[in-house]
């Protein structure tokens, strides 16, 4: 699984603070700057210029989406060294080797860097480049990965996820016979231990990568050889560019959470937001007028706008949102639209089409891209209310920079699984099914607030809070136990907590002593026990609640505990 992908800050809680977890990611982009990136064939531009032209696309998407990035570039294959021209882009103890050069230091991307770039792709001797830096060959690239490894760890960030980008049409830059090759290799394995991850960029479509990167690449992936697919300049090219328009996230997962099957089988798993809002451009402050902003935000004024129709399949799950909206005719504000709306939704429904249109929905909103699902009426619930309405269903679809992929879904092996454990499974699930209705579910915290309301208005004492969303335990326990023993034998037991290591009574005596573990009674015959014997120090009120509950008593939710022990001790005697 991807590292970067950790349960951290919700997606809706916080949008501006920084990830506390994960850390920032950092980007390091090496170009070689030998002679042979700088010739140029035809009207085309040079190999270096490419270079640039891809490094500004990945800085300017970077500055957009993803300011507090870290990203570097740095120059291999140079004749010379020059000092850094300002004092910020001094780093103490940081010193580049032979025959390289730090041209942006690592730093949070900002529009003075792309600058920076984008002056020296448009400069007719790119800032003075031969005599400045000039050129040369046979750079050792342990040298220049030790380099982007210094400036790394002299950042002073933490980073959640580091990647160097190389940007060469040298196939062959050591020999495999040579110390430079093996240097190259141990190398790679002191990356691949620091989870630095490396890229490659070949710039000539002639690139042979079998010659060196394809043993190196897959020593720092951790990848087999054979499986080892190598890059394409074009297809890098196109990706690298093509994520100037699609926007990156930070890999957040709303929560964490335990997926309770029952009382005894549990999973974890992260919940993660597929959609997020806007990030605001970062680096500098834009000021604008209110009347400017005004016409920023309406790009349109409200109402519907066809825009065609595709059919039903076109709407997926996967792609949901927010919650739907329901749309009915308004005969008063136009009259004739129920009878168009009425054939509209009658040939959608026939021809099992959908309608795509822009929804504005108030002055001063953005657009959104929604489509008209028909939709026929369905049963009515215990109240009469009817389930599902006829009519056109508003479904909110996202824009391409919206959606985002889960890349330890795409990389990563689904793990294996017999068929005996998909067919416990199956029997699992069939045990455990139940009739769902959303009228069997009572709101918890709006029924608790109603029947505190009514206990004040009319004077009631222990009005009792029900809570329809809570499992019944005891009956699914009931249905799994007859295959609790095949899971046990498939997938083993839960693994137990080692219990708290307990302090000798000469330690620190004048400490106040941690509470044991509180042990739940195995069942209501030893719990009837403790009660009478005047051990309740272990049992806690929700047990005594559930226990009376079970009982049948009615009038506990605001008793304390003492009186939770008395109606116990009462219901004996009786």
């Amino acid at each position: 699984m991807s590292s970067d992908w950790r349960a951290n800050h919700s997606d809706e809680e916080e949008d501006e603070l920084d990830d506390a977890f994960a850390g920032r990611s950092g980007l390091i982009l090496a170009v070689d700057c030998a002679s042979y990136m700088f010739e140029r064939e035809g009207d085309s531009d040079s190999q270096f210029v490419e270079g640039l032209h891809i490094i500004e696309a990945m800085m300017r998407n970077k500055v957009v989406t993803n300011e507090t990035d870290l990203v570097g570039v740095v120059f291999f294959n140079t004749k010379n060294n020059p000092a850094p021209e300002t004092e910020e882009e001094l780093q103490p103890g940081l010193v580049a080797p032979r025959q390289s050069a730090i041209y942006l230091p690592l730093s949070p991307t900002s529009v003075e860097m792309i600058r920076k770039i984008r002056g020296m792709r448009e400069s007719d001797d790119f800032f003075a480049f031969d005599s400045k830096y000039g050129h040369s060959q046979g750079t050792s690239v342990s040298n220049v990965l030790w380099l982007c490894s210094r400036m790394f760890s002299h950042c002073g960030y933490k980073l959640g996820q580091s990647t160097i980008v190389l940007f060469t049409s040298n196939d062959e830059p050591h020999d495999s016979s040579s110390n430079e090759y093996q240097q190259a290799l141990v190398k790679a394995r002191d990356l691949q231990q620091k989870e630095i991850f490396v890229e490659l960029v070949p710039m000539s479509s002639s690139f042979d990568c079998n010659k060196f990167y394809k043993e190196f690449l897959c020593t720092v992936l951790e990848e087999d050889m054979g499986e080892f697919e190598c890059p394409v300049y074009e297809q890098s090219k196109e990706r690298l560019l093509h994520r100037l328009f699609v926007r990156s996230y930070k890999k957040r997962s709303i929560a964490g959470l335990k997926w309770h099957l029952s009382d005894d089988v549990s999973l974890a798993v992260n919940v993660y937001s597929l959609r997020r809002k806007s990030i605001t451009i970062g680096g500098e402050k834009v000021s604008f007028k209110p009347e400017e902003l005004a016409l920023m935000k309406q790009l349109l004024p409200p109402g519907i706008r066809l825009l065609g129709f595709k059919p039903a399949s076109a709407i997926k799950m996967t792609n949901h949102l927010r919650s739907s909206l329901f749309l009915y005719p308004n005969e008063n504000y136009i009259n004739g639209s129920t009878t168009l709306y009425r054939a509209l939704y009658e040939k959608c429904l026939e021809k099992n089409q959908v309608a795509f249109c822009i929804l504005t929905m108030r002055r001063k909103q953005p657009s959104k891209l929604v489509a008209l699902v028909p939709q026929t009426e369905l049963a009515h619930d215990p109240l009469g209310e009817a389930d599902r309405h006829c009519g056109f269903r508003v479904e909110f679809i996202p824009y391409a920079g919206d959606i985002r992929k889960l890349p330890f879904l795409e990389e990563a092996t689904a793990p294996e699984t017999t068929d005996e454990q998909t067919d416990l499974f199956k029997k699992m699930i069939k045990k455990v099914k139940f009739k769902f209705h959303p009228s069997h579910f009572d709101d918890p915290s709006s029924q608790n607030l109603f029947i505190n309301i009514e206990s004040l208005v009319f004077d009631v004492e222990d009005a009792e809070l029900f809570d329809s969303t809570r499992p019944d335990c005891e009956r699914i326990d009931s249905k799994l136990d007859p295959i609790l023993t095949d899971m046990e034998r498939m997938f083993g037991e839960d693994i137990e907590e080692a219990p708290k290591r307990r302090r000798n009574a000469g330690d620190n005596d004048g400490e106040p002593r941690s509470k044991g573990p509180r042990v739940a009674p195995a069942n209501d015959e030893e719990l009837v026990s403790l009660v009478k014997q005047g051990n309740v120090g272990s049992l806690t009120i929700s047990v005594l609640k559930d226990y009376l509950q079970r009982q049948g008593v009615r009038g506990i939710s605001q008793l304390t505990k003492s009186g939770l022990v008395d109606k116990i001790l009462a219901t004996q005697a009786d």
